[in-house]
């Protein structure tokens, strides 16, 4: 997402944002050149409240990124996911006292994944007992925020599916499109499920127009392009590519790197008024959209899949 972002807000259309970047680069250095004008490689944890107080916005999205990261992580992926994340907002509590800033950070929709899918959920909407560690964390840090005195803005996306110059290829059509292009079939297995996409070019705009509010918008939001079923993806992307769609057994779904993808569990829409409302904003992708960009930046792009023991801060 990062890599993306950058390059958006950074541009022109954008806003001409001036970005610092904080990352330790363990997936390497993605970055479009000129699309920043710092990169300081170091741990955000060491970012002191002086140093933070310099900023108008602050956005995380460091962390362990997927489920399949925090599996058997317990440790790790709290201390990452969590303690880190409490402990920038309590610096960050401390940098507004001299001047007003922003808290934007990447929350999930994950958070929902009990949801029945019969109709989609909004912000309102009661979480009982999370299913995973990523999933509490995610839920963790959120309640965190909500008692704090930052004007934060927790984003839960929907899967971000879309180009970017380090683009996962574990995530929902990011990963159809890389099956058809290069093993030239679709793959599904849970085909029933509904899921929600946000577009990472939506997922741009969206962080661009919080960044340009001049109002106090604070609060949870759920973010998406689009909800739809696995089936119906994965037929836009069979049909978009000219390849066939493979359905596949149980045996053969074990050896796929996304374990939403395997998981009948996460069965759930997510309802997005509130962002659309709130700041005026309408999500313009579609699966053609996100396809036919994916196609064509699939050429020039760094390939990446998260299931790593460790993560980008």
């Amino acid at each position: 997402i990062g890599s993306r972002l950058c390059s958006e807000l950074s541009s022109k259309e954008g806003g001409a944002v001036a970005i610092t970047v904080v990352d330790l680069l363990w997936f390497g250095n993605h970055l479009k050149e000129g699309s920043y004008e710092r990169l300081l490689k170091v741990d955000y944890e060491q970012l002191p409240v002086e140093f933070l107080a310099f900023f108008d916005v602050v956005i995380l999205l460091a962390g362990h990124s997927s489920v399949k990261m925090c599996l058997g992580q317990i440790g790790p992926s709290f201390r990452n996911n969590v303690s880190r994340a409490v402990g920038l907002v309590e610096k960050l509590e401390k940098a507004q006292q001299h001047k007003r800033i922003k808290f934007i950070y990447a929350s999930s929709s994950s958070v929902y994944g009990n949801a029945d899918g019969s109709s989609p959920v909004d912000e309102t909407y009661k979480i009982d007992d999370p299913n995973n560690y990523y999933d509490l964390s995610k839920l963790t840090i959120d309640l965190y925020t909500k008692m704090s005195s930052l004007e934060f803005y927790g984003l839960r996306f929907g899967t971000v599916c879309g180009a970017s110059p380090n683009l996962r290829s574990d995530v929902m059509l990011n990963n159809m499109v890389c099956d058809a292009l290069l093993k030239k079939e679709v793959r599904l297995y849970v085909s029933e499920i509904r899921r929600p996409v946000l577009g990472i070019r939506d997922l741009c705009r969206a962080m661009g127009t919080i960044i340009a509010c001049k109002d106090d918008n604070r609060g949870i939001y759920n973010l998406a392009s689009f909800n739809g079923t696995v089936e119906e993806y994965g037929l836009a992307v069979a049909k978009g590519l000219n390849v066939p769609v493979k359905r596949l057994s149980v045996l053969q779904v074990e050896k796929m790197t996304n374990v939403k993808l395997q998981s009948k569990q996460y069965d759930f829409a997510i309802c997005s008024n509130l962002f659309c409302k709130t700041f005026g904003f309408k999500f313009v992708e579609t699966v053609p959209s996100i396809v036919n960009e994916l196609i064509h930046a699939y050429p020039h792009v760094h390939y990446e899949t998260r299931n790593l023991r460790k993560s980008a801060l």
